[in-house]
């Protein structure tokens, strides 16, 4: 596992991901499709958040190849 800074592509070490039952619950649907069986070419998915037009908070996960 690698997590990092999305702007700066620095590494975070100490990390706390506090989701509500929503976002967990579309999280849970993003990684079953990443890992489904070769059946998709899908290889990053995004939650966001938006305030208006513009990205507020945005969590994006990628399956290493």
């Amino acid at each position: 596992m690698r997590i990092t800074d999305f702007e700066s592509g620095k590494s975070l070490n100490d990390v706390c991901l506090t989701l509500t039952r929503e976002e967990a619950e579309e999280l849970c649907q993003y990684l079953s499709r990443l890992t489904g069986n070769g059946r998709t070419d899908l290889r990053h998915v995004h939650l966001t958040e938006l305030k208006g037009v513009k990205v507020h908070r945005e969590l994006a996960v990628t399956l290493a190849a």
